[in-house]
C-alpha cells in the first residue's frame, strides 16, 4: 500500500449556503469551527485526583474569507447583509494532490449566519481587497 501524501493548507475547497441558495465560488480561506467539550472536574470524598466528567460539544463560530471582486461581491455581500440570522451551511472537502476532490472527506455542519464584513482598503496598498463572513454553527461538522 503506497504512503499517502502529505495535505497541504491549499487542498480544501469551503463553500456557503444561505437560504438554501449555494453561493457562487469557493471561498479562499476558512478559520475557526473547532468542537470541543466543557469539561468538568469532580474529585469525590477521599479521592486524590479529580476524575474528569464529559460536557456537551460546542463548536466555535466559523470564518470564512475570500477575495473581494467588486462586480460580483458588491451585490453578494448587501445580500448576504440582509440575509444576517438565516441559516447557514458551510461545507468543506479535501482535495487530492490532482487538485480533485477526495471521496468521503466531506464535511457539512449548519449555523446561523451571524457576520458580514466590508473589506478593509487603502488608497496607498497594493494588497488584495478580502471579506468575511461568520456562520455561528448548531451542533458539530457530520460527514457526508
Amino acid at each position: 500500500m503506497p504512503t499517502p501524501n502529505m495535505t497541504g493548507d491549499w487542498q480544501f475547497i469551503a463553500t456557503l449556503t444561505v437560504d438554501g441558495v449555494k453561493l457562487e465560488d469557493n471561498w479562499d480561506a476558512i478559520e475557526g469551527g473547532d468542537t470541543t467539550s466543557a469539561t468538568r472536574t469532580f474529585r469525590a470524598g477521599g479521592q486524590l485526583y479529580a476524575e474528569s466528567m464529559p460536557g456537551p460539544p460546542t463548536t466555535a463560530d466559523i470564518v470564512l474569507e475570500r477575495a473581494y471582486r467588486g462586480s460580483i461581491d458588491g451585490a453578494l455581500r448587501t445580500q448576504l447583509a440582509n440575509a444576517i440570522g438565516r441559516e447557514a451551511r458551510v461545507t468543506i472537502v479535501t482535495l487530492g494532490a490532482d487538485h480533485r476532490p477526495i471521496s468521503g472527506t466531506s464535511e457539512t455542519i449548519t449555523g446561523v449566519l451571524k457576520e458580514v464584513t466590508r473589506p478593509d482598503f487603502r488608497s496607498e496598498s497594493a494588497g488584495v481587497a478580502l471579506y468575511k463572513v461568520v456562520v455561528a454553527p448548531h451542533g458539530v461538522w457530520k460527514g457526508t
